[in-house]
């Protein structure tokens, strides 16, 4: 599935209610407040991608971190939850906590699951310069 055009705006720190993955119901979780990134809209739903500041996963493999921290909202060191965008409700997003820039937008796309589409629809949202053959990216 593609996703829908992406655009600065959208690519921005956020304080979300749920936690980025879970097979539970809402009613089963604690409501924890965990940064993400807003990476694309849907009708009703935000895809983001999780932060965490976790340098490990419970596995022992490291995380991806977040370049430069403090220029997107975070107060500490962060790291990319994961490989996978997520859905959550709109009404979930609490408030904005700061502004993505390329080098997030780039890490983002060069560690999750999307299609080239989204990947290279992402990355123009920032102005990163890209071939003129997107397959060498």
């Amino acid at each position: 599935m593609a996703l829908p055009s992406t655009t600065s705006q959208h690519l921005v720190p956020a304080t979300s209610s749920s936690p980025p993955s879970t097979t539970r119901s809402r009613t089963q979780l604690p409501q924890a407040r965990s940064p993400a990134v807003l990476v694309s809209e849907l009708a009703d739903r935000w895809l983001i991608a999780g932060l965490t500041t976790s340098r490990r996963r419970l596995d022992g493999v490291a995380r991806v971190s977040v370049p430069h921290p403090y220029a997107v909202g975070l107060t500490g060191p962060g790291y990319l939850w994961g490989n996978r965008l997520h859905g959550i409700r709109k009404d979930d997003v609490l408030r904005r906590i700061g502004h993505a820039h390329a080098a997030l937008a780039h890490r983002i796309a060069d560690t999750h699951q999307m299609s080239e589409e989204a990947r290279l629809a992402l990355l123009r949202a920032f102005g990163v310069m890209l071939p003129e053959h997107p397959e060498a990216c």
